[in-house]
């Protein structure tokens, strides 16, 4: 068992309303898992270098070389397995049959699905008209998670790329995306903020104060929430622009990737008292 899921068997033993989201994650965790340790090659640093020293996220590239889209498609169609795993809820499960019955009715749907996410191809009528009847929250939940294991091969080199360019902006320096939630982490210079992409989940460094969305760095303007009854999370929120960000300040940096996931109850205390999320890590409606 690997941290993010011993953090998730954790969370849920706490909060009985996360039972099924987590049987959901746990599922998708055993799939995912071998799919990370493929051999892969390494691409050109040279084409992306310069652009990326501008603000351009790689993925964004117009040369963009990583083989992800074909990758990433057999990820998705072996996800959509889960209609077969009884481990999950049945309410998960009829969805996944959803999934799982237009790629055998459009064998080239998942291509085609990750290939509009990556770069914006165009889908066939088809393909399109087939959308409006599927789960948007599970479909994309599972493009951005077949996207995000294709990726992890190419992880330590990306996060090498970005560190020697230090990039501070506050969108994804790989996939272009903004922010879903933040992680402390410890560094040379104490605790250093980290932002985590919604999308391809990537993490990045910036500033330890200052709004994430809108740039607002007035400290009157800025306003830290914090929960007794979660002390490994604190609640970031922008008065000037009123957007919040959830970040996790806990000890173990695995659980970056699933602390907007699993405080959907931090969520629903910051909208009622008027905030708006920016972002979510892509998950099930």
């Amino acid at each position: 068992m690997n941290q993010s899921e011993t953090i998730i068997k954790k969370w849920i033993a706490n909060r009985e309303f996360l039972d099924e989201i987590g049987k959901l994650y746990e599922a998708v965790w055993e799939i995912c898992l071998p799919f990370e340790d493929d051999a892969v090659d390494i691409p050109n640093w040279a084409v992306y270098q310069e652009a990326f020293s501008k603000g351009t996220p790689i993925l964004a590239h117009e040369k963009f070389q990583l083989p992800l889209q074909k990758r990433a498609a057999y990820v998705f169609q072996t996800l959509t397995n889960l209609a077969e795993n009884e481990k999950i809820p049945s309410v998960f499960r009829e969805k996944c049959i959803e999934l799982q019955n237009i790629c055998e009715q459009y064998p080239t749907f998942a291509e085609a699905i990750i290939g509009s996410m990556l770069y914006q191809q165009p889908l066939t009528l088809e393909i399109e008209s087939e959308l409006s009847s599927l789960n948007q929250g599970l479909l994309y939940f599972f493009v951005w998670v077949s996207i995000t294991t294709a990726l992890v091969p190419y992880r330590p080199t990306l996060e090498k790329w970005q560190q020697e360019q230090a990039w501070q902006g506050n969108v994804c320096p790989t996939c272009g995306g903004v922010p879903a939630t933040a992680v402390l982490k410890r560094g040379q210079k104490g605790r250093q903020r980290y932002l985590v992409c919604h999308r391809c989940q990537t993490e990045w460094a910036y500033k330890r104060i200052g709004c994430p969305y809108c740039g607002n760095t007035e400290q009157k303007q800025l306003e830290i929430l914090e929960i007794v009854e979660e002390p490994d999370l604190r609640v970031d929120i922008c008065h000037a622009c009123k957007h919040y960000i959830k970040t996790y300040t806990g000890r173990t940096e695995a659980a970056a990737a699933v602390v907007d996931c699993l405080s959907l109850h931090l969520d629903i205390l910051c909208q009622q008292q008027g905030y708006v999320k920016k972002a979510a890590l892509i998950m099930v409606e």
